[in-house]
């Protein structure tokens, strides 16, 4: 199963990357229009991504396989950890209980490029409040584990659809 191997986009997740069941933040960024669009990644993934305004501070995420013609719905939103972007990610449609959240830092480059980064599967601590993560992302990020090794760079084949 590709987890949004998103951004995240969802992303581009590659490898099982670190799931919690707290956000970074419970304050979300407004949506960035440069986020809108269809985008594929250049390391052979058979996965196309469709970003679109969920709403004024979230995003849907629809992770389209042309291998076996299969959708994936991810839910996203942005916050804000030491001045880099990070996109929280879910699956669609996931009650309370069983939501769980993975993370990927994005940098937007021009207009048509992404570089997304998944934070890996190998924290191993349990959060209980967004606070708390926020300050360990605050303060690991810089670490050459604390991200997957593979950074995913989408390019942009579409605009949102309308």
């Amino acid at each position: 199963m590709s987890v949004l191997g998103l951004f995240a986009l969802c992303m581009m997740f590659c490898a099982c990357p670190f799931e919690s069941k707290v956000p970074i933040d419970s304050k979300a960024l407004k949506i960035d229009q440069k986020l809108l669009g269809k985008w594929s990644t250049n390391n052979g993934s058979n996965d196309e991504y469709t970003v679109s305004r969920s709403d004024d501070h979230s995003y849907s995420i629809k992770v389209h396989n042309l291998k076996d013609k299969t959708d994936k719905n991810w839910v996203a939103f942005a916050t804000l950890v030491n001045g880099k972007t990070f996109l929280n990610i879910c699956e669609y449609g996931k009650g309370p209980q069983e939501k769980k959240f993975l993370f990927a830092k994005i940098e937007i480059q021009g207009n048509d490029q992404m570089m997304v980064e998944t934070v890996t599967e190998k924290i191993n601590k349990v959060f209980k409040t967004s606070a708390e993560e926020k300050k360990y992302f605050a303060d690991n990020m810089t670490s050459t584990h604390f991200f997957d090794a593979e950074k995913i760079t989408l390019t942009r084949i579409g605009n949102e659809p309308q």
